[in-house]
């Protein structure tokens, strides 16, 4: 009998994914708008597209200096379109205080320009980077569905 696993998935632009891979980041930020689903395991995908903030593995600006390294970023911009972490999505949180956001910096990883009044924090933990498993992602919250083959790969 061949078992199978549904797991909820976030697909994001690198070099986000990867920082979240190396446990750099463990909050992932969403826009006010986000639809949020109950805590439990979550699936980290890579997306294609490069958040342009970096400039295509490159630093950008000072700010882009301040969450990555460069050696990231360079290991980030080869991994794309692939499943590459797997976390405990603990909690989700809400700012809504300019200082709050600047508290979790260190977590969160965005700059102060990137604030916005009522943004999600999906505080991640327990994140253990898998080999990378090249899939199709989606925009938001989407599941995957596989066989217990799956789960052996990052176990």
């Amino acid at each position: 009998m061949i078992e199978h696993v549904d797991l909820s998935c976030l697909t994001l632009w690198q070099p986000w994914a990867s920082g979240i891979a190396e446990e750099i980041k463990t909050i992932e930020t969403r826009r006010p708008s986000f639809k949020f689903r109950p805590t439990g395991l979550l699936g980290i995908h890579a997306g294609k597209a490069w958040d342009p903030f970096f400039n295509d593995g490159e630093l950008q600006t000072p700010e882009a200096l301040e969450s990555f390294d460069i050696e990231l970023l360079r290991d980030a911009y080869q991994v794309r379109g692939c499943l590459i972490a797997i976390a405990e999505w603990e909690s989700t949180m809400t700012y809504r205080d300019h200082t709050v956001w600047d508290y979790y910096q260190d977590e969160h990883r965005c700059p102060s320009s990137f604030y916005e009044y009522g943004k999600r924090g999906l505080v991640l933990r327990n994140i253990r980077k898998i080999k990378p498993i090249p899939m199709r992602g989606k925009q938001g919250l989407w599941k995957f569905s596989g066989d217990v083959e799956f789960l052996e790969r990052w176990k």
